[in-house]
């Protein structure tokens, strides 16, 4: 998991800085993988550890990832 946060955080930046409008979509789509994987962590860590739903890491688990739709092209299109 760690591996898929860091590409999280940089995958987008490095697409602007360093490959052609074409390669958006596939970053995009591989970012939407990487979205439901952090969405399936979140509800198997809901099911398995005790105190962890609604507590402190949980909401911080999910604003992290309702934040990464921002960074969808097709999102961003829309917001610009």
């Amino acid at each position: 998991m760690s591996v898929l946060t860091i590409y999280t955080i940089f995958a987008i930046d490095f697409n602007k800085a360093f490959f052609v409008d074409d390669a958006d979509i596939i970053f995009s789509c591989v970012h939407i993988v990487s979205m439901l994987i952090f969405v399936i962590e979140i509800f198997v860590l809901s099911r398995i550890e005790s105190g962890y739903t609604l507590g402190f890491y949980f909401w911080i688990d999910v604003f992290s990832t309702l934040t990464m739709v921002l960074e969808l092209i097709w999102i961003e299109d829309f917001m610009n």
